[in-house]
């Protein structure tokens, strides 16, 4: 959830979606910004934000059937513009939260498995398989 302009979309096809929807997301901008739904400040949706030069380093991963894959497109490309390292993990096929549905997946644990080198990465942190 990048940016709170998707729930608004009328270009989603409803049935190509599983686990969050539109709907799902107007509920959870609504939740989240309160009062300021029509006006969330900017730091609130980062697609919104308009200077990401000097944003953290940043790992996106999302599938190519989720809602936010078109939200987070824009934003990768965005932050790489601005010269902020970003790693773009699109997975061909996959739905919002499918990581956590199906968790012992081949292309679930190689997701997983990215997002933690990325973070190792961060943190300055060896890798965990040297560490056994």
């Amino acid at each position: 959830m990048l940016d709170d302009r998707t729930a608004d979309r009328t270009d989603v096809d409803p049935a190509s979606l599983r686990m969050w929807s539109q709907k799902n997301n107007r509920w959870a901008w609504n939740a989240y910004l309160g009062g300021q739904a029509s006006d969330p400040p900017p730091l609130a949706a980062p697609g919104r934000y308009v200077d990401l030069a000097g944003a953290a380093p940043a790992w996106v991963g999302v599938g190519t059937s989720d809602l936010f894959h078109d939200e987070n497109l824009a934003y990768v490309e965005r932050l790489r513009r601005a010269g902020v390292p970003c790693e773009l993990q699109a997975v061909p096929g996959a739905y919002h939260g499918f990581d956590l549905i199906e968790r012992k997946a081949s292309v679930s644990l190689a997701y997983q498995e990215s997002q933690l080198a990325a973070l190792e990465q961060a943190l300055g942190a060896e890798p965990l398989e040297q560490q056994r």
